[in-house]
């Protein structure tokens, strides 16, 4: 019987995808070490191993030798499933989340929420294509995911494997890889925070997309944690009408298809604007005196900080659309042991809320998932929730914190803030 049932197994599996986020190296200096990383990882699983990749992708413009992207696909044979009477070989599509040196993912594929993508289009477009952005856009008509999104999961599909030592399907593409997966296999995308964006969305668009496939709908499944929305109302509608929650009331780190959040992790909060739409998660639940007490080491004061998220909230306003989540299964934050609630404007203990932010999106899933802070091989210990993780995969909150030490940002953040309430 494994140590970890396959929930937390494919969690470790998505924190695996980022264990060299914190590197600045070659493309192929990075891509030796990720290799590297995954092969003393997943023997502690159980019977885990690349079946495809991994990809470390950097943008044109990268010039500090960090990762943009990495992903892979991890194969173990014989998974048993509480919803079948078979095992089946499992597939687990996993993705990083935010590398912490990326300048690529903080401003791309992260905060670009202001210009969005119809999805349909982009389907029948063919997903080799890049993506546009939309025009005259129809929030109550059409399907739409933030460029950002979009962009990332585009790079994620039109990225071949390298040839590189070591590497498993050299020129393939994931898509290709998974038209492969035969019938009777189940198929698992998952990633934390970005990678919680981008790994629902890279289900959609592939399972609606015109590329084969033997697998059936009913064995691909999805597993996003502490993510932000990544599009409007009519694609999570979609997505939920293309993968249904697994049965079961939702709440919990145990459910397929359903964004597993803490209920006091901040970044489940972006995009959504609008209390109308979703009344729990939604960026006006980041209220201004929230970040009274955020550590004073960064060096900013709170008017800036109260600015930076007014300018976050106007990027996702300036969209032409309403950012929906995908629906939620929460798990009760804890903060000293207790159980706390889900914020409000009225609590008085929010500033320290805000100072844990970093634990509730991080440590705190791992408390959740019953995932100690090591695993520990036969001499080769692995500390998945060390320094290197706690700055990356909270897209909400370090964008404002970088953001907010950049005095051209608040020009911006002031203009755009000025020019939105010009228009009411």
């Amino acid at each position: 019987m494994p140590l970890y049932d396959i929930y937390q197994q494919v969690f470790v599996l998505s924190m695996a995808s980022n264990l060299i986020h914190d590197k600045k190296k070659h493309l192929s200096q990075l891509q030796t070490d990720i290799q590297t990383e995954l092969a003393r990882v997943l023997p502690m699983l159980g019977n885990w191993s690349v079946a495809w990749g991994p990809v470390v992708y950097q943008d044109a413009q990268n010039i500090n030798g960090a990762p943009d992207n990495v992903w892979y696909v991890a194969k173990q044979p014989q998974v048993l499933f509480s919803d079948s009477s078979r095992p089946m070989d499992t597939y687990v599509v996993a993705i990083a989340g935010t590398s912490e040196n990326s300048k690529y993912d903080m401003e791309t594929e992260d905060l670009d929420v202001g210009h969005v993508v119809d999805v349909n289009a982009w389907i029948k477009a063919g997903l080799s294509s890049p993506p546009t952005a939309a025009t005259n856009v129809n929030d109550n008509a059409k399907p739409y995911i933030s460029m950002g999104t979009a962009l990332g999961v585009s790079i994620l599909l039109t990225t071949p494997v390298p040839y590189h030592k070591g590497a498993v399907g050299s020129g393939t593409l994931l898509g290709k890889f998974l038209e492969s997966v035969p019938s009777t296999s189940r198929i698992i995308f998952t990633g934390h925070s970005l990678g919680g964006a981008l790994s629902p969305t890279l289900a959609f668009v592939w399972w609606n997309s015109s590329m084969t496939r033997e697998v059936t709908l009913r064995n691909v499944l999805t597993y996003p944690t502490g993510a932000p929305s990544p599009g409007n109302h009519k694609f999570a509608s979609k997505f939920s009408a293309t993968f249904p929650c697994s049965a079961g009331k939702p709440v919990g780190h145990k459910k397929w298809n359903s964004n597993i959040v803490n209920t006091l992790d901040v970044v489940p909060l972006a995009w959504c604007t609008k209390e109308s739409v979703e009344p729990v998660y939604n960026l006006n639940r980041l209220p201004e005196p929230s970040f009274a007490n955020v550590d004073p080491a960064v060096g900013i004061d709170f008017r800036t900080l109260t600015n930076a998220v007014k300018y976050l909230k106007s990027l996702a306003d300036g969209s032409g659309m309403v950012y929906r989540p995908l629906k939620p299964s929460p798990f009760e934050g804890k903060l000293d042991g207790q159980p706390y609630p889900t914020p409000n404007d009225n609590d008085p203990r929010l500033p320290q809320w805000t100072a844990d932010a970093m634990y509730h999106h991080m440590d705190e899933y791992f408390t959740e998932m019953g995932i100690p802070t090591k695993l520990v091989s036969e001499n080769q210990p692995l500390d998945l929730k060390g320094n290197y993780l706690r700055t990356a995969h909270w897209p909400v909150l370090s964008a404002i914190i970088d953001a907010a030490k950049d005095p051209r940002f608040l020009r911006r953040s002031r203009s755009c803030i000025q020019s939105r309430q010009s228009r009411k």
